[in-house]
């Protein structure tokens, strides 16, 4: 993920009349990066979900034991 120093830099520049090639040469990005910060105009999006998922150690074990710890019936 880029940081939002890079993705304002990106849109100002934009702002300003650059083009897209020209950005993506100078910073270092591919142009399809370049867009969607375009796109979004300069600002991140927003995360889909939490970095983690918390599992109910309970149940967890729970299944575990009711699959006789083969993985795959528990999936």
């Amino acid at each position: 993920m880029l940081a939002a120093n890079k993705r304002k830099a990106v849109f100002l520049l934009h702002q300003e009349g650059m083009g897209a090639r020209e950005m993506a040469r100078r910073l270092h990005l591919s142009r399809n990066t370049i867009r969607a910060i375009i796109r979004g105009q300069g600002v991140a999006p927003p995360r889909p979900r939490p970095k983690t998922v918390r599992l109910d150690e309970d149940l967890l074990r729970g299944l575990h034991t009711a699959c006789q710890g083969r993985v795959q019936r528990m999936w």
